[in-house]
């Protein structure tokens, strides 16, 4: 017979055994994490959507945690009481078990709750990931016509998705994943228009934010340029909208990209531009655009 102290400390005994399981998993989720680093060499360049991807990796650790910990509370409940009967020989009240009853289904509730909430935002995450890997794989093809092309460039509050230089000039690349209802048979559910300032869906919804936050970006990597190579140079303004056909109401400096690898060439190169870059500008251009998209503080062994 174990004494009444020992006795007294076996469910929470129990409910440590049950946890420990997790927690160690927990433990090297962590670990993991920490010590995460690329096998690539050190200057190897960010590709289309890293940040996204690095992001959606957080997402799928804080999953796991809380899967594990889902799993693992009821059954250290579940051996706390049933060591507490065994080894007190006596039978928990009907309030006891009330209460252990509703501490689990609360429990379970607020991890479904919070895992439900993480799944969401991880599949928006997702989904906008595959939109920036999408345009990126057309964007690649215009380096056969002569341009160089960047991804996933960091700046201080937003990165930009895709930079793309060449003698046409640069182009900063805002990409939005937008969901398209279903077609069926009628191929304009899948057209939107665009009248200068807004996009308009074929529900007549209208949005103006990608338009602004694509400009706003194209003015901060301007303001950068001139910054780092002491001379002023203009950058375009581009949305790229994927699976989704554009209808121009305006005619204006506002590049939209849709479709395939020969739209997106038409958009970019033929239009007139005011101010062509030269050879040594574009090099001068790239070599800044490259430093700054490398994965230099990634860098090392895992």
């Amino acid at each position: 017979m174990l004494p009444i102290s020992l006795t007294k400390l076996l469910p929470i005994l129990f409910v440590a055994i049950a946890f420990i399981p997790a927690l160690i998993v927990v433990l090297i989720i962590n670990n993991k994490k920490k010590s995460r680093k690329t096998i690539v060499a050190s200057h190897a360049m960010r590709s289309p959507g890293e940040t996204l991807h690095n992001i959606i990796e957080d997402f799928d650790d804080k999953i796991n945690e809380s899967l594990f910990f889902l799993f693992s509370t009821p059954p250290a409940l579940c051996a706390a009481y049933i060591a507490q009967s065994h080894f007190t020989n006596k039978q928990p009240g009907s309030l006891v078990i009330i209460t252990l009853v509703l501490f689990v289904v609360v429990v379970l509730y607020l991890y479904i709750k919070k895992l439900s909430l993480l799944l969401k935002i991880r599949h928006t995450y997702r989904v906008n990931l595959d939109a920036q890997l999408a345009v990126g794989q057309e964007l690649n093809y215009l380096m056969l016509d002569g341009f160089q092309v960047f991804h996933d460039f960091p700046q201080e509050q937003d990165n930009i998705d895709h930079i793309v230089v060449g003698s046409s000039g640069i182009v900063a690349i805002e990409t939005r994943a937008v969901a398209k209802p279903n077609p069926g048979k009628d191929t304009s559910a899948a057209r939107l228009v665009y009248d200068g300032k807004s996009l308009i869906f074929p529900d007549n919804h209208k949005i103006t934010e990608p338009i602004a936050q694509a400009k706003k970006q194209a003015d901060g990597l301007a303001e950068w340029l001139h910054s780092v190579i002491n001379e002023p140079v203009a950058v375009q303004a581009a949305l790229a909208l994927p699976g989704w056909e554009v209808k121009r109401q305006k005619q204006d400096g506002f590049i939209l990209l849709s479709g395939r690898k020969k739209e997106y060439l038409q958009e970019l190169q033929g239009r007139k531009r005011e101010k062509a870059l030269s050879d040594e500008m574009i090099q001068q251009i790239a070599s800044q655009l490259s430093d700054k998209c490398c994965r230099l503080e990634e860098a090392g062994s895992t």
